[in-house]
């Protein structure tokens, strides 16, 4: 299983890495190129923390 999320999203990095998830890359300035696509993107969060990289996650399962 793999997924992305944004360096902003404390919440959700610290529910995957419960469930066993291993960050496997970092994705820096990632959201320039999202905010190319989608200007709505914010810079920063409501907390005020900018919104800058992507981190990869992965949980390997067994077959």
């Amino acid at each position: 299983m793999w997924l992305v999320t944004t360096n902003n999203n404390i919440a959700a990095i610290a529910f995957h890495q419960r469930l066993g998830m291993d960050r496997c890359a970092l994705h820096r300035y990632a959201l320039r190129m999202s905010r190319q696509l989608k200007p709505t993107i914010p810079v920063r969060d409501a907390a005020g923390v900018r919104i800058d990289h992507e981190l990869e996650f992965q949980l390997l399962l067994e077959t």
